[in-house]
């Protein structure tokens, strides 16, 4: 049994958190988390914390890519990054790339600094972020290419993210569109049960009807987008507006999103014969298809919150770390004596008859034969001693 790609993944960067927690000792013995002794510290520790999960996001731009970082301050209060891969070493295309963003962003903000309009700017930054072309200001038109840029770099990841989905998201966001702008439920007599249930609770709603022609534009900009070839050149002006107003309709439709997710799933079952291997969650996938602008937004929330961006110097050191992947997976045949070998490593649990219950050892011969009998039943396997856990 060959584990699926994600699983790896996941165990991976499980590997690449812990070695970054230790790595992090090597430079300082102050991490964002003593910032909670501040008056103000959980406001800081949350914006901080999403500026590093923005940074992780931005970094990568390969599909399959993935990155964790953490943050530690040096003598100065500064913050130095700490970043690993899902790989043994990072690629060097993603620390130059987050060298990048940061250089730009630090020197965005000295130009806020330097600026006599810096309250107006701020201001401009808080109410919206997404500056139009044509700023007067210097560091607006900065923060404007800076954001641009991002798009073009992160747009064939965008792309994955799509192609990538379990079923044809745009397929079927752009039928429930054509079905909300037609005939009523009631005259149509070519959907599925659940697709009507749906819909007509949909075309009853007077917040989908008001959006609806916002919405349509976004699927068919989306549309256009995958139609593309992969190597011609985005627009990263028009990706960067869909994905804005993309990510402001998730939330203004959050309330109608379970309808939607109905009639998708309907959908799917009525054209295909079988339900949708995973759940529809149409809230979840706007967003995920919205992430750089999620992501774009909480690094521009570190500009105007004083506290935060005290804490960048003027660089930001990057630390790689090397992340040694776990071992490969491998099947082990559940036998009562493969058991209690596993369960006895000292780098797992160390566990024996006499310290699993002191008290009354049987109780571990009972719990090994309880998953001798469970493997019998259902053919699971243990995997290697690394990646056993067990409640107890």
């Amino acid at each position: 049994m060959v584990p699926s790609g994600d699983i790896v993944q996941r165990l991976t960067l499980a590997t690449a958190f812990r070695d970054l927690k230790y790595s992090a000792r090597r430079f300082s013995d102050t991490t964002i988390s003593q910032l909670l002794h501040k008056p103000d510290g959980r406001l800081l520790n949350r914006i901080g914390a999403a500026a590093l999960d923005a940074l992780a996001s931005l970094a990568v731009c390969a599909p399959n890519e993935a990155v964790a970082l953490a943050a530690v301050l040096d003598r100065h209060s500064h913050i130095e990054l700490c970043i690993a891969a899902d790989t043994e070493e990072v690629p060097s295309t993603v620390v130059d790339h987050l060298n990048n963003i940061c250089t730009r962003f630090l020197s965005i903000r000295a130009t806020i600094e330097a600026s006599p309009n810096k309250a107006d700017i701020l201001s401009t930054i808080r109410q919206d972020p997404h500056i139009s072309k044509g700023s007067p200001e210097p560091a607006l038109d900065a923060l404007r290419l800076l954001e641009l840029d991002l798009y073009t770099y992160s747009s064939a990841r965008i792309r994955a993210g799509i192609a990538d989905a379990p079923f044809d998201w745009l397929e079927s966001l752009s039928h429930l569109v054509a079905c909300l702008k037609g005939a009523p439920v009631d005259a149509r007599d070519d959907l599925s049960d659940g697709e009507r249930a749906a819909l007509g609770r949909l075309q009853q709603s007077v917040r989908v009807q008001r959006y609806l022609p916002r919405f349509e534009r976004e699927i068919s900009y989306l549309q256009e987008f995958m139609r593309a070839r992969p190597d011609d050149d985005v627009d990263a002006v028009r990706l960067r507006q869909n994905s804005v107003t993309l990510a402001i309709d998730s939330h203004l439709l959050e309330a109608d999103m379970p309808q939607f997710d109905h009639f998708v799933s309907s959908h799917i079952t009525r054209t295909t014969g079988a339900p949708p291997c995973e759940p529809p969650h149409t809230h979840e996938w706007m967003q995920k298809v919205a992430y750089v602008n999620t992501a774009f937004d909480a690094l521009t929330r570190v500009l105007v919150t004083p506290g935060v961006s005290a804490m960048f110097g003027a660089h930001v050191p990057i630390h790689p770390v090397i992340n040694i992947p776990p071992e490969r997976l491998h099947a082990v045949a559940l036998t009562a004596d493969s058991i209690k070998a596993t369960l006895a490593t000292p780098l797992l649990y160390g566990w024996t008859a006499s310290t699993f219950s002191p008290h009354d050892p049987a109780v571990f011969d009972d719990f090994v034969a309880e998953l001798v009998a469970a493997e019998a039943g259902s053919g699971a396997f243990i995997v290697s001693a690394r990646h056993i856990y067990v409640e107890h």
